[in-house]
This record gives structure tokens, sequence and C-alpha cells, in this order.
């Protein structure tokens, strides 16, 4: 069998899921983590220390929304868009639900400073997980919760772990992402998918898969669903639909493995932004 099924850790959920409910919400791409519980834990933590206690809140959530929106994610595009709103920046989440959110964010942000660079690397990473994990269009009730709390300036204190930074959090993601690689892929898929990310320039890929295909044809059927997948999920994840999810899910109907398999993929595209973005 090409995937083998990484073990939950129930101890440390709850606690996790207490603070997430009671400093932000648990929104739908953060639940569907569940089955791995240190990999809820990290990515809260990233997400906590990159955006949410940001120094510059408001910058950071157009930096979220603007990503989002370019990787095509529509729920977090819709969710940011609507915390924008709650904190009084109605022109821009106008135009990333019904314009052209290029009128009014920048896109390179290529010399941005730390902060800035630290929610565009968080961004990637949580866009690529929603776009698999998450549904596929953001409820009513989940808009007025982001709303609301914005407007209420409800945002997050920073009481973590003592030292825990955004810097610390990202390691903590990477060192999670590459364990259940290793617990959920074979070596061979995860050679293969490194080697062409490691060549990957960020830039947005053809808008066909046959740039995928063609490096799959030796692989065996779960295998190839899974290599497939992560490297749409890595250094395309625009071009992620249905086909392929359930390609995968046929191959490997564990929904834990897939968690695994799109976080360890994720967290391969976050090492070779980290470089990029430099």
């Amino acid at each position: 069998m090409a995937i083998l099924v990484a073990q939950p850790v129930p101890g440390s959920l709850a606690c996790t899921m207490r603070q997430i409910g009671r400093e932000f919400h648990l929104f739908a791409h953060l639940a569907a983590l569940k089955p791995h519980p240190e990999l809820l834990a990290a990515s809260w933590a990233l997400l906590h220390e990159s955006i949410l206690t940001s120094v510059d809140r408001v910058e950071a959530e157009r930096i979220a929304a603007f990503v989002s929106k370019a990787n095509q994610c529509g729920y977090l595009t819709a969710l940011h868009a609507s915390i924008l709103a709650g904190l009084g920046e109605f022109r821009t989440a106008c135009a990333l639900l019904t314009g052209r959110p290029g009128e009014i964010l920048e896109q390179p942000y290529r010399k941005a400073d730390r902060n800035e660079r630290n929610a565009i690397l968080t961004a990637h990473f949580f866009s690529r997980l929603a776009i698999v994990l998450g549904p596929n269009r953001i409820s009513l009730a989940e808009l007025w919760l982001a709303y609301r709390a914005a407007c209420k300036q409800v945002l997050p204190h920073r009481n973590g772990s003592p030292g825990t930074t955004p810097a610390s959090a990202m390691d903590w993601v990477r060192a999670v992402g590459e364990r259940l690689g290793e617990e959920s892929l074979t070596e061979a898929v995860r050679l293969r998918v490194v080697s062409h990310i490691r060549s990957w320039d960020g830039e947005r890929r053809a808008p066909n898969r046959s740039w995928v295909e063609n490096h799959l044809a030796d692989f065996s059927p779960p295998d190839r669903a899974a290599a497939r997948l992560a490297m749409l999920v890595a250094m395309a994840p625009h071009q992620i639909d249905s086909i392929v999810v359930e390609s995968f899910c046929h191959a490997v109907p564990d929904p834990a493995v897939l968690v695994a398999v799109v976080g360890w993929a994720s967290t391969r595209a976050l090492d070779r932004l980290v470089c990029l973005y430099a």
C-alpha cells in the first residue's frame, strides 16, 4: 500500500480548539485539520503570530485576501473580505468580492518588510489547505462571525507560549509537515515532488495539468494520485478541482491521509516561498 495512516494525538486537540474558539473562531478550514492535532496546533500558531496579532492587522488582512484571491481560494477570499469590512475597509472588501482586487491591492510585495512577508507566506500556506480541505463556499454564519469580531476589534491576546514568534511558528509548521509526509507518502513520491518544487520559480503554471501528468507515468495508481495532488497543492493550487481530489480519495479512501498529504505539500511550498521571498 502506498499510503500509511498517520495516528492523531487526541490529548492536545481539545486545548487547541478551546484557544481557537476563544480568540478567533474554528472556521471550516481550521476544523478540517482535526485529524492531525499537531498540524492544527502549529497552523493556529502561525495564523495567530503572523496575521491575527500582526503589527498592522489591516495590512496583514489585505495581503491575506489578495493571496487567497490570486490562488483562487474563494472561501478564504470571502472570509478575509468580511474581516476587512469589519475593520472599515469596505472598498477593498467590495473589490475582492465583486471586482478586480488588483485595482486596490498591489500584487508584487517583493519588497515587503518582515511582517508583510510573514503574512504573505502564511496566506499562501492557508489558501492551499483551504482549496482542498475547506468548503467550496463560505457560510453566511461564518461571514457574520468574521465581520462582527472585526467590528468589535476583538483581536487575539498574545498569550501563546513564551518566545513564540512568526518564525518559530513557521518552523513548527514545517517540521510537522515533514513528519506527516514521511508517515503518509512513499519516499519515491516525496523525492519526485520535492525535486520539482526546488526548481519552481514561484510563477503561475500553464493552464493545463500536462506539466504534472508527464512526470507521473511510472508510478502506481495510489502513488500517482498522491504525487499529482501534492504537486498541484504546492505549485498550482488554482488548478485543483473535484476530479483531482476525488481521484486521490478513490485511490486512498482515508480522510486523515488526505489532510496529511495536503499539509505536507503546503509546507513544502512554504519552504520554497521562504527562499523566493528572502
